[in-house]
């Protein structure tokens, strides 16, 4: 229901009639573009689905279960059974209505086997999800006609797994499909696939199919030679582990921080180019590439480095730049604040923006994360691919796939060549998202988690500027480009935890896999927040169409969880801090940027003892980063549009000077920072109600489907071909528009500024600029000049004022005291520049 914190959330909606319009289009393609399971029927689960351990919500003396105890190849006594696996969402109608009957089944079944009327035994698994602890588990378990399984009459089952991290439904089922069953036999093959209790019939009805396969366990199985085993997709990952040791000195004086080392100094790579950047905030190095990506503020961009970045003894140096820009970047790229790498190099980016189209359009706060594939990978969602007719993930304008690559101005391509010959420039090529969430406007900052136990790794955790708090976003499975569907994900927010924004100032966060913590910069108040990762449980539901007091942007499915997340561990961890921003780890210290001052200050990472700083001179300190391979630290100053700086330590420290340390500590009662008490005692719990999504199993929401229908006849209607009030961007975005009046003109002044062209909209695939007089390029950014002092017919082809890189015009690396780099023009300068060519030539 609703909590005490009601009035914080004055930005939150009731449901209107725009929301159910999103709401349709989105249903609309969830029926299109439904997922698929990791293994189906037919298929021999691999030894790591059989093996792995899933946390039990009910009955509470049941910790944990695994398929390993149903399989007689494993289990003690070589028992044999027919397992089957249900998927629920606990606050789904059709699930409840399901449960009573299966539990009358498991009885049934149970009966039949422990009298020997049927041969073998019967175990049953349910995955229960989206809003579960103990109280919430007992509840379901305890839901009107149901057979309880601590009752005795179905030996304690069914199991009720506690599947917050969805580690078991993504393996059996397609995720947003509810109520279903699977049903494994005693050679842990997955015999049957089988829907709704109520859509079942004589032949395909769960006690039928049990009851065969019971009858079966006689046979003996096949061996992996001749039945092998299912090819293993996203295993649990490998946890990484801390080893305590002793407290570290409280900064002896003699104190070495290997960040700093013993002797360094500020260095700079230099483009030579005033444009490179536009207030960078962000920076992270891409795990493939090693490429060096820098978000920037003022322009809805990311500029890449292309170089050598770990080089151990010539420092840095790079031979590229580019530019990476979304078609829409008024939306999915406004106003950045932070930018992270995940798994699969997958990339996120977080917005300090209320979402006003470039102050087109009042703020309407349908803003958050953004997520990007920046590696082209064929193959399916599951093994970290797309297929390969899908509507590529790099793109032009116009929605012709593109090589990212081919707009680096570099050494060894498109150079001066292409500056006077606009065929040799490649057209600007642009990141589709894969997926965006829309709880947190405002965003401050962001980082990637890397756990160990959700399927598809895509957890990202962010500062919530405009309510104050920490939430963690889980993607699961991206909808990938040219969809909608954000059915399959996960919001959950942390409201025990307040941070404080400071406009403009991002307030970063970092995520130390070994002892499992969240680092927050609480920029407003001046310290470091320290929130065990893997702490907290449902408490409350987020959505206001289930009472809570958030607007619910991104979905109605019941597969979709937007909850409140207490009893979280968390603590202080560091504090006197002049506006701290950047944050980045460097092996068992801590580094924060203090904006106000410009210093780097280093902390113990489990004991919070501050081991010293160095000033860098910055004006505007953001973010920082570690280059992974030599541990140097990177870092961006606001004020610098030409350079990025990092630390060159010109005398290291030794091996081991900043130890282990004791493991984090937290209080040992978990306290709350808002104006309510979360942590309470797990009382049996109130089942959310949701509505009858009969969608999920086979059929259409009719509420839904009577909302305004998105498409191209949206940027026709009266209010949109008058840009007022009842014109929604969003709609227009999601309709297929990238030209519209009402919307930000990417082809005059918009991805660059020396645009001069008329947006001509390619609905549902993009747009292209028709260029005025005199103009050229894909986004009619370059210019013809007209020289009569020379040449034939009167004209000469002239180059910028500033010469393009040449063999030995590359990018250099300086320190504070050596003398500057050498003039370098990137694609970014390129693009803003006078291109001369002969007017002959076009």
């Amino acid at each position: 229901g609703a909590h005490t914190d009601a009035a914080r959330h004055t930005h939150t909606h009731t449901m209107s009639p725009r929301s159910s319009a999103l709401f349709a289009a989105i249903l609309a393609v969830c029926l299109a573009t439904a997922s698929a399971q990791f293994y189906k029927p037919g298929d021999k689960l691999p030894a790591s689905v059989i093996t792995e351990t899933f946390d039990v919500a009910f009955p509470a003396d049941v910790a944990n279960v695994s398929l390993a105890q149903y399989d007689f190849t494993r289990n003690a006594g070589a028992k044999k059974y027919v397992t089957v696996v249900a998927t629920f969402y606990s606050g789904c109608t059709p699930g409840r209505e399901d449960y009573p009957t299966f539990t009358k089944y498991v009885s049934q079944l149970h009966s039949m086997t422990t009298n020997n009327f049927l041969p073998g035994n019967v175990a049953f698994v349910a995955s229960l999800k989206n809003g579960v602890n103990a109280g919430v588990a007992e509840a379901w378990a305890r839901i009107n006609g149901s057979d309880v399984s601590v009752s005795g009459s179905n030996a304690g089952f069914p199991l009720l797994v506690d599947d917050r991290h969805r580690a078991l439904v993504y393996k059996l089922f397609d995720a947003g499909m509810h109520p279903a069953y699977a049903v494994l036999d005693h050679c842990m093959r997955y015999a049957a696939l089988l829907p709704a209790i109520a859509t079942q019939n004589a032949t395909n009805g769960l006690v039928q199919v049990v009851s065969d396969l019971l009858k079966n366990t006689t046979q003996a199985c096949p061996d992996d030679t001749a039945l092998p085993p299912a090819p293993e997709l996203r295993p649990r990952r490998a946890t990484v582990t801390f080893t305590p040791g002793p407290a570290p000195a409280a900064a002896p004086p003699s104190a070495c921080v290997p960040a700093f080392g013993k002797a360094r100094e500020v260095a700079k790579l230099s483009t030579g180019s005033s444009t490179a950047f536009a207030q960078p905030r962000t920076l992270a190095f891409h795990p493939a590439s090693k490429n060096l990506w820098v978000g920037n503020n003022d322009t809805d961009s990311i500029t890449i480095l292309q170089g050598v970045f770990n080089s151990s003894t010539a420092g840095a140096s790079a031979s590229g730049l580019t530019h990476r820009f979304d078609r829409a970047p008024f939306h999915y790229m406004d106003q950045m604040a932070a930018l992270a790498f995940g798994s699969n190099n997958m990339m996120a980016t977080c917005q300090e923006s209320v979402n006003t189209y470039a102050g087109m359009k009042a703020a309407n706060n349908f803003m958050g994360p953004t997520l990007y594939s920046t590696v082209v990978k064929e193959g399916t969602p599951a093994t970290g691919g797309w297929p390969k007719n899908i509507k590529g993930i790099y793109i032009t304008a116009e929605g012709k796939n593109c090589d990212p690559d081919a707009g680096f101005e570099s050494t060894g391509g498109n150079s001066s060549a292409a500056a006077a010959n606009a065929s040799a420039a490649p057209p600007t090529c642009f990141m589709t998202h894969a997926d965006m969430l829309h709880a947190s406007p405002l965003c401050m900052g962001m980082a990637h988690d890397p756990e160990a136990v959700t399927p598809y790794n895509n957890v990202f955790w962010v500062f919530d500027g405009l309510n104050s708090t920490l939430i963690r976003y889980d993607f699961e499975q991206p909808h990938g480009p040219a969809s909608l569907d954000h059915s399959l994900a996960n919001v959950r927010r942390y409201p025990e935890v307040k941070l404080t924004r400071v406009p403009g100032v991002p307030g970063h966060i970092i995520v130390d896999p070994e002892t499992r913590t969240v680092f927050i910069v609480d920029t407003g108040a001046g310290r470091i927040v320290a929130v065990h990762a893997d702490s907290g449980r449902y408490v409350d539901e987020a959505r206001n169409d289930l009472g809570g007091n958030f607007t619910l942007w991104s979905s109605p499915a019941p597969s979709f969880e937007y909850t409140l997340f207490g009893c979280s561990q968390h603590k202080t961890f560091a504090t006197g801090i002049d506006k701290p921003s950047g944050i980045a780890l460097h092996g068992n210290t801590l580094l924060v940027g203090e904006h106000g001052t410009g210093k780097i200050i280093a902390f113990h990472k489990t004991t919070g003892a501050r081991l010293g700083e160095f000033n860098t001179g910055a004006k505007k300190l953001f973010g920082l980063t570690v280059e992974p391979t030599t541990g140097v630290v990177w870092f961006v100053d606001g004020a610098d549009a030409s350079s990025v700086s990092y630390i060159k330590r010109t005398e290291t420290c030794a091996a081991g000077s900043v130890p282990n340390g004791p493991a984090m500590t937290y209080p040992a009662t978990p306290s709350s920072e808002g104006s309510r008490e979360y942590c309470k005692a797990e009382a049996l719990g109130v089942l959310s109600t949701h509505r009858n999504h009969t969608l999920h199993v086979g059929d259409n929401n009719a509420t839904n489907n009577s909302m305004t229908p998105l498409g191209p006849g949206y940027g026709l209607t009266p209010s949109c071909m008058a840009c007022d009030a009842g014109c929604d961007n969003d709609m227009l975005l999601m309709s297929g528009y990238y030209c519209h009046k009402c919307l930000p003109d990417n082809c005059r002044q918009g991805i660059f500024a020396t645009s001069a062209g008329t947006c001509s909209n390619i609905i549902g695939k993009g747009y292209k600029c028709e260029c005025d007089a005199g103009a050229f390029g894909d986004h009619c950014q370059h210019r013809v000049v007209t020289d009569n002092g020379a040449g034939a017919g009167g004209n000469v082809v002239t180059t910028p004022s500033t010469p393009m890189s040449t063999p030995s015009d590359t990018m250099t690396a300086t320190s504070a005291s050596s003398s500057a780099a050498r003039p370098w023009v990137a694609a970014w300068a390129m693009s803003f520049a006078v291109i001369a060519v002969a007017a002959a030539v076009l």
